[in-house]
């Protein structure tokens, strides 16, 4: 989910070509707004839930699972451990093995040498860099504003681009792509993205296809002044992988009881 919060402000700085001009410097503040949000949310702790559903091909539920984490602080280091399993908290023997876990995980990053550490973070942002064609791939236009729980809220649609070619392997789903996006209207942070595969999507010549149906949905909600955080995703994806496997899943994440770190966040010194 990393991943398309990555994405989102590249569509915002897009969309103000698209949008009428009063609107242009709202667009602006809310990619540096949005920005900052995901900066912050370094900074808290928080319950995580997760189900994960996996289907055949007819839509018949094959497995599920579900757990519960906690996302908190080690030594300054933000890590998570399970709390609950379908639903029931884990016994204390298993709980604690889950917080040493966490403990080691902290130990690990922390002895990691600067380095490592830009080239594990570097990694991780190489994987997404298809998300740069995002606002080049789609055309974005201004819809009338709603409410959205209790608040004003902007909204603009995105499709696909006629004609674009795509740079990289997985900038070929935005050939498939329409949505939308909510704007809070007062403090101009981002509240809602809903995004749908319309097409079939190749990725990689004959390696994978993301098919058509695949969804996925973001709800973010105020935290504090200036800063809004996920409360819910889910994406549901149908894939084929070399053309021959299929893959049918489900995932579901909610998040409840954010809350600041009261001591300070390591900063890798």
């Amino acid at each position: 989910m990393r991943s398309v919060l990555i994405l989102l402000p590249l569509a915002l700085s897009f969309a103000q070509a698209e949008v009428p001009v009063e609107r242009r410097e709202l667009v602006r503040d809310a990619v540096e707004n949005y920005f900052r949000s995901a900066k912050l949310m370094r900074e808290f702790a928080v319950v995580r839930n997760t189900e994960r559903r996996e289907f055949d091909g007819d839509g018949r539920l094959k497995s599920r699972e579900n757990w519960t984490q906690h996302i908190d602080f080690v030594d300054g280091v933000r890590v998570g451990w399970t709390i609950e399993r379908d639903g029931k908290p884990l016994s204390a023997e298993e709980k604690a093995r889950s917080q040493e876990a966490a403990r080691q995980a902290a130990a690990e990053w922390k002895a990691k040498t600067p380095q490592e550490r830009a080239k594990s973070l570097a990694k991780a942002e190489k994987e997404t860099d298809y998300l740069k064609e995002f606002p080049h791939a789609l055309v974005f236009s201004a819809l009338p504003d709603e409410t959205l729980d209790g608040r004003k809220a902007m909204v603009w649609g995105f499709k696909p681009k006629p004609g674009y070619k795509a740079k990289s392997m997985g900038g070929r789903v935005y050939e498939g792509v329409v949505g939308k996006l909510w704007l809070d209207k007062e403090e101009r942070q981002l509240m809602r993205l809903e995004a749908e595969v319309v097409r079939d999507v190749t990725v990689g010549g004959f390696l994978a296809k993301i098919e058509k149906g695949t969804k996925f949905e973001l709800s973010q909600a105020r935290v504090e002044a200036g800063c809004w955080l996920p409360v819910k995703q889910s994406i549901r994806y149908a894939a084929r992988i070399l053309m021959v496997k299929g893959i049918h899943k489900a995932i579901d994440t909610r998040y409840r009881d954010w809350r600041r770190s009261p001591e300070p966040v390591w900063s890798g010194n």
